[in-house]
């Protein structure tokens, strides 16, 4: 039978399981802070006054830590995958690319 979503699952109880398009966010986030990571630690290096250079360090540590919270919502995520016509087939991440 089918189960109905509760998208308030996370914060009032059970946490719920992703959208794909969430997931797909989540990828395109990690993305992007990692090449904001890489530009801020570059201005940061060239950056000729020290209050300009701390500004983009800090800003350089935020993007870390945007990249270690993303992947650790996708890290918690159990993963619901299912064919057409099939039952829903339960993995964990590490085994969804498991290659024979």
């Amino acid at each position: 039978m089918y189960q109905i979503h509760r998208f308030l699952g996370g914060i009032i109880g059970k946490r719920r399981q992703l959208l794909a398009i969430e997931i797909a966010h989540l990828g395109t986030n990690i993305e992007l802070s990692i090449i904001a990571k890489t530009m801020l630690l570059a201005f940061s290096q060239a950056a000729g006054q020290k209050n300009i250079r701390d500004y983009f360090k800090r800003g350089y540590e935020m993007s870390l830590e945007h990249v270690e919270y993303f992947l650790n919502v996708l890290k918690m995520t159990r993963w619901h995958i299912q064919a057409r016509g099939m039952g829903p087939l339960q993995t964990q991440p590490s085994h969804l690319f498991r290659i024979n």
